[in-house]
């Protein structure tokens, strides 16, 4: 006979106080340094962890699958698609203006198991920017080659996993609604001690009379318990030898960080974490004056929902720097004085289908700013069982397996 005795178990209040007390904990550390603080990071990304093209993960997102029970020799037809709208309300600078951003981007690919260890994806992307005079602002195709070089070790070749693990100092997310597809080559690393995504990116081929574009770029994280290490680094590379813009620039941007977990005593897991960021930028250029900057960014985050269907988390960021500046990063680290507060839902529906709502209030210069976003991501697997051309075959939508 089994007792169980629910004496301690703590009432869904409790567990919600808690959280939040966690939170106040969390932003301690943010707010003793909040009065010398000249500037801090910039607006809330995407906390989504299961695409390919928004918010931010390690190893492959669950829309590309080395599973088990997948046959060498499968096929499935693969579709995501993102609808998003981002609302820059930003003011009080010469240097930067407030931006809007509504579309969609669909990444749609036949994606084939080669082998254990190889797959290969072959599609296209599409989507628009809504009120563009354009009727289809994207149409660019993806090729993608996944080797899974040794367990949890992934080489990618060819159109690259968009969802990079980068603060926004480095690399800001609104480019991923501004700018094409990334293609080059990518290495990631998804153990539970140590985490890397490293990749070239080439952006921009040169001609006559364009200059060419590319970018290096490494993010990596090892965890030691609750104490976790990143060390992140990116170079955006411009110029050429045989184009007639006469132009060079090379800017890099470099990160080392740490931060500490709070546990919770309900369950044991993570709910809060504090942490602090060095970051430092060069800046030369053939034409401009060359520059180079630092600064320190303190932030916290806390979970106060981490459900299978909800997800609700709130952050606290400030930095304190001077001359900071990165090409692809965000532009808000210009203003002197800034400061932040904000939060990230995230529902998950029926149908793979997620929904997120993130917004946050800035106040720099003297100004009260905000920013918010909307994202409608939905993703799904129709795999095609012994050939697809086999008229016995039928088409089945399957639910991803969840990334460990």
């Amino acid at each position: 006979m089994t007792f169980c005795s629910v004496a301690n178990t703590p009432t869904p209040l409790k567990v919600l106080k808690r959280r939040i007390a966690a939170f106040i904990a969390a932003l301690v550390a943010a707010i003793v340094v909040w009065a010398t603080t000249g500037q801090s990071v910039g607006q809330e990304y995407s906390i989504l962890d299961d695409s390919t093209v928004i918010g931010r993960s390690w190893g492959l997102p669950t829309p590309i699958d080395f599973t088990p029970d997948r046959g060498v020799g499968d096929v499935s037809v693969v579709a995501e698609s993102l609808v998003y709208a981002k609302n820059l309300e930003l003011t009080g600078s010469p240097n930067i203006d407030g931006e809007t951003f509504i579309g969609t981007l669909n990444p749609i690919r036949l994606n084939y198991l080669a082998s254990d260890q190889i797959q290969l994806e072959l599609g296209g992307y599409f989507g628009s920017n809504y009120g563009d005079d354009e009727s289809l602002d994207v149409s660019e195709p993806l090729v993608r080659l996944i080797i899974q070089t040794i367990p949890d070790h992934y080489l990618v070749a060819g159109s690259l996993i968009q969802s990079h693990w980068m603060v926004d100092a480095l690399q800001d997310d609104v480019n991923n609604f501004q700018d094409t597809p990334e293609t080059g080559l990518q290495y990631r690393v998804n153990l539970p001690w140590i985490k890397s995504d490293s990749w070239i990116d080439w952006r921009v081929r040169e001609t006559a009379t364009r200059s060419e574009q590319f970018e290096g770029a490494s993010a990596n994280q090892i965890r030691l318990g609750r104490l976790w290490l990143d060390g992140q680094f990116l170079w955006s590379h411009t110029g050429g030898q045989k184009n007639s813009m006469n132009q060079i620039i090379n800017n890099s941007t470099g990160m080392l960080g740490l931060s500490l977990g709070i546990i919770s005593d309900v369950n044991d897991e993570y709910i809060a974490r504090v942490g602090a960021n060095f970051l430092a930028t060069n800046f030369e250029s053939r034409t401009e004056p060359n520059s180079s900057g630092q600064g320190i960014e303190y932030w916290s985050t806390v979970d106060l929902l981490d459900s299978d269907i909800y997800q609700l988390q709130l952050f606290g960021r400030h930095f304190d720097g001077d001359q900071l500046y990165s090409l692809r990063g965000d532009p808000l680290y210009q203003f002197n004085q800034y400061s932040q507060l904000g939060f990230n839902w995230v529902a998950t529906m029926t149908g793979n289908l997620n929904l997120e709502f993130g917004f946050v209030g800035q106040y720099a210069d003297d100004t009260l700013m905000n920013t918010y976003q909307i994202n409608f991501v939905w993703s799904n697997r129709f795999r095609c069982f012994n050939q697809c051309c086999d008229s016995h075959s039928r088409l089945t939508g399957l639910n991803f397996v969840e990334q460990q």
